[in-house]
């Protein structure tokens, strides 16, 4: 695929994101895990890039299907709370779209700045998040949140393999991992 038919490609996904994405799970996941077993980059590589780029903090990721191709969907909140930037990545080729929205509420901003305080002091990042699963070569991480219980912050973590969905949970402060 040329780069010119890659960036309209990208651009369309873009656009139709929201009405017709998929979150990867047992249907679509023998065709995600191909995908991504081809892949340019690598979902860590892909994260830690990101992270050489970016100062934000990154508090979420989604593998999406998207008019039958896959995209990292990676969520960061800037360092004062006042924008969150949405990278949408085509999990082959590694080419990537910037969308940033202001945050437009006090709620939302009061929210943003409890979770970037928990993440501050937190021994655990996203990333040292999902290599504490330990994910056998059979496993696509399908989502991450950063959540926020009782005073208890950990990072929910989704995986789809040949036997289904697991939920697992990662302690931000002791990094113990609970699956569900």
């Amino acid at each position: 695929m040329s780069k010119t038919n890659s960036i309209i490609a990208l651009t369309l996904a873009a656009i139709t994101f929201s009405a017709s994405s998929l979150a990867v799970d047992e249907d679509n996941y023998p065709q995600a895990s191909k995908t991504l077993a081809n892949a340019d980059v690598s979902t860590s590589e892909m994260l830690e890039r990101i992270e050489d780029k970016y100062a934000d903090t990154i508090y979420g990721y989604e593998l999406e299907e998207i008019n039958n191709r896959f995209f990292h969907e990676v969520k960061m909140v800037d360092q004062n709370a006042s924008k969150v930037t949405t990278l949408l990545i085509d999990a082959k080729t590694g080419q990537w779209i910037e969308r940033v929205h202001p945050i437009n509420t006090l709620s939302e901003m009061t929210e943003k700045q409890s979770m970037l305080q928990a993440m501050e002091t937190a021994k655990v990042d996203m990333r040292e998040a999902v290599a504490a699963i330990s994910l056998s070569d059979t496993m696509v991480v399908s989502e991450v949140d950063f959540e926020q219980d009782n005073g208890v912050s950990y990072f929910e973590v989704e995986t789809v393999g040949p036997t289904g969905d697991t939920e697992w949970s990662v302690n931000i402060e002791n990094r113990r991992v609970t699956a569900s």
